[in-house]
């Protein structure tokens, strides 16, 4: 094979190590001594494989794969074993795993270390997707991590305040007033006919004695 494929190779091979990084992440949360060392190829022995024209052989890249995936298959199961007993954990293994390998492998399908083992081998996990679980496991720890926002208490319903003495007698000597005031009304209006009544026989004697005088005949001279 040229050097075109060589660099293909490279690629797959930095997509590998990458993707098994990430899955490091979730296990040294819960056990910093739970991993092996890594037995898979890294990028830079790539470029070993080629002679002095750029060319490698085929069955090279085979046994570069089939290392690079049992490797994989390796890191995986040890990550599952670590976080078993953390769900939290478990969520995000499942989320990357997913994507990491473009929705092919799952916690609910298949075993998931022989379905990583078999992307491996035929070149399939693409250093995209693996750049992706990366971030997606670097993001869910953070947040696991960051510290929780205490939760507001509820407040105390309070007692309803009473209106203040000073005000309700305010309130009884105006009801007072405003009672008495028809009364003084009345009494005042009772005093105008009273007067009334007084005054209109004097009036009537006046005229009657006007009138007298009037009528009566002047005396002879």
């Amino acid at each position: 094979m040229d050097g075109q494929g060589l660099q293909a190779i490279r690629s797959e091979i930095e997509a590998i190590v990458t993707l098994q990084s990430a899955l490091n992440r979730l296990a040294l949360t819960v056990d910093e001594n739970a991993l092996t060392e890594w037995g898979g190829p890294r990028p830079e022995e790539i470029d070993s494989l080629a002679s002095d024209d750029g060319t490698f052989y085929r069955d090279e890249l085979i046994e570069v794969r089939k290392r690079a995936g049992d490797a994989l298959a390796a890191r995986f199961r040890e990550v599952a074993q670590v976080t078993r007993d953390r769900p939290e954990l478990s969520v995000i293994l499942g989320r990357a795993l997913a994507t990491g390998t473009g929705g092919v492998a799952s916690l609910a399908g298949p075993e998931a270390g022989g379905v990583l083992a078999a992307l491996t081998r035929t070149g399939a996990i693409r250093l995209d997707w693996a750049e992706s679980a990366a971030a997606l496991v670097r993001e869910e720890l953070e947040k696991l991590r960051a510290p929780a926002k205490p939760k507001t208490a509820a407040k105390a319903p309070t007692a309803k305040k009473k209106a203040p003495p000073a005000k309700q007698k305010t309130v009884k000597r105006a009801t007072a007033k405003t009672a008495r005031a028809p009364a003084k009304r009345a009494k005042t209006a009772a005093r105008g006919k009273a007067s009334a009544q007084k005054k209109a026989p004097a009036k009537k004697s006046g005229v009657k004695k006007s009138a007298v005088k009037k009528t009566a005949p002047k005396k002879k001279r």
